[in-house]
Formats: C-alpha cells, sequence, structure tokens
C-alpha cells in the first residue's frame, strides 16, 4: 500500500512539472508572438501615419499644410546665444514638419547685416501714424495711391546685441528647408 502511494505521489510530482513545462512554453510562445507584434507595429505605425498624412495633404486643408519647397527665411525665439552661432526656436503650424527642426542654428559671418527694427521715438510716431490714420478716415486713400503706413526705425546693430527670448527674422541665400545649421546674410530683431 505503500508502494502504491509513493508511486500516486511520484506521478503526481511528474505530472505537476508536465504541467508547469507546459505552461512556461506556452508564455514563452506567447512572449515571442508578442514581441514579433510589437517589432512590426513600428512598421504598421509609420504607414498608417504616412497614409493619414496623405490623406490630409490631399483634401482641401492639405494647403495649409504644405511647406514650400524653398525656404529662405525662418521667424523664431532666440534660445541661445554662443559667439557667432545663434540657435532659434521657431513655432511651426504644420504638424507635419521635421521636429529635428524647429530649433536651428545660426551662423553669423562677416557679411551678416544684422539690424534692429524698432518704432523710433514713441511721440513722433505716434504722431505720424495720427496723420495716417486721419488720412485713410478722411477718404485720401480713395485716390490712386493708398496713403502709407509710417516707417518704421532700422538700427545697424552687432551680435553682442542679441539677447535670448528677442524675436528674430533669419534670411539666407541659399534654400534652408533641410538645413539645421546655416549661415545669416540679414537677421531683423523685431
Amino acid at each position: 500500500m505503500e508502494q502504491n502511494q509513493n508511486t500516486l505521489v511520484c506521478k503526481s510530482h511528474i505530472f505537476q512539472y508536465i504541467i508547469v513545462i507546459f505552461i512556461a512554453f506556452a508564455l514563452g510562445a506567447g512572449l515571442v508572438a508578442f514581441l514579433a507584434t510589437s517589432m512590426s507595429t513600428g512598421d504598421r505605425y509609420q504607414e498608417g501615419f504616412d497614409a493619414a498624412k496623405k490623406l490630409v495633404l490631399e483634401s482641401t486643408m492639405g494647403d495649409m499644410f504644405r511647406t514650400p519647397e524653398d525656404i529662405r527665411n525662418i521667424t523664431g525665439t532666440v534660445l541661445k546665444v554662443d559667439g557667432s552661432r545663434i540657435i532659434v526656436h521657431r513655432q511651426s503650424q504644420n504638424p507635419f514638419d521635421d521636429p529635428a527642426l524647429i530649433d536651428r542654428i545660426v551662423l553669423i559671418t562677416e557679411t551678416t547685416k544684422i539690424t534692429k527694427i524698432s518704432q523710433g521715438d514713441t511721440e513722433a510716431f505716434r504722431a505720424r501714424m495720427d496723420v495716417f490714420m486721419k488720412n485713410i478716415q478722411t477718404g485720401k486713400s480713395a485716390g490712386v495711391t493708398p496713403p502709407t503706413p509710417p516707417e518704421l526705425t532700422r538700427t545697424k546693430i552687432n551680435i553682442s546685441d542679441i539677447a535670448m527670448d528677442d524675436i528674430i527674422v533669419v534670411s539666407a541665400t541659399e534654400n534652408i528647408k533641410t538645413n539645421k545649421e546655416f549661415s545669416a546674410s540679414e537677421i531683423e530683431i523685431l
């Protein structure tokens, strides 16, 4: 009787081992299947994203998300000035723009023209603006040439006058659409 009981206990242990091995095998197979699916999900995600982007760009609203092929100006906020290099952060309204190109490195050369745009003397600017507004209201704009708004003052400055958080417009002579770093031909501080 004792031998029968030992045989049953031994068979019970063998059965438990088989179940544990089966569960481990099933878990391993499930993990392999999950990893294989996860790895291909990246490709499927990109395919889905590209298909959605194509649909948006082909829609009637697509024009507002198209970036011109030739870009020679960017506007942004100065993040850092380091010698003859400026890091400019620009806000993009296009969700499809390359996120690596949101912050650009602008190189200042000997030929870069740097100007600060301002209204100049506040009282004089206000007086010129009042004249402009009166000309519009009295109908002088009904003639062939409309009245011209008052000019802003442009002052030549140095790179050392550019400060963090300044809003600048940077111009280049080359197409900078995909350039992370480029030389500026002109910088205007607004």
